[in-house]
C-alpha cells in the first residue's frame, strides 16, 4: 500500500467491478483507490 507506511502496510489487491485495480489498506488509513 502507499501511505506512511509505504509496503510496509497490509494491503491487499483486488479487481473492481471496472476491472481496474483497487488496493483494500487494511490498517489505521482506511481505504483508499489506487
Amino acid at each position: 500500500g502507499s501511505g506512511p507506511n509505504g509496503a510496509a502496510s497490509k494491503s491487499k489487491k483486488v479487481i473492481n467491478r471496472k476491472g481496474n485495480r483497487t488496493e483494500i489498506i487494511v490498517g489505521d488509513y482506511g481505504t483508499k483507490i489506487a
